[in-house]
């Protein structure tokens, strides 16, 4: 794939390859690290470069039902496990609960 560089104007050639995106992953996984911030593995989750990560794309790169329910569930995991102070759970709830409508 080629997109033109407008500021230089010259083609900028996308590499989009399993291995460059594991390359961008693993930088990924290392900034998470330095900055000691979680980071969710996508990637893996998806299974990498199998042949099966066909499964949970629409068309090689936007997630489809499956894929969806996926980052649903590792971004669940990863809050639970490293964010547990973000949990639905643990956070404070501003609003009545809907079992006290109308009550005063």
């Amino acid at each position: 794939l080629m997109e033109m560089n407008v500021g230089k104007g010259k083609p900028l050639a996308l590499d989009r390859t399993n291995t460059r995106t594991l390359e961008y992953v693993n930088a990924c996984k290392e900034a998470g690290q330095e900055l000691a911030v979680p980071v969710l593995d996508l990637w893996t989750a998806l299974e990498g470069p199998s042949d099966r990560r066909a499964l949970y794309l629409l068309d090689g790169l936007h997630l489809n039902d499956r894929g969806n329910e996926c980052l649903a569930e590792e971004l669940r995991r990863l809050v639970l496990t490293r964010l547990p102070h973000l949990s639905p759970q643990a956070l404070p709830m501003h609003l009545p609960d809907w079992t006290q409508r109308g009550q005063k």
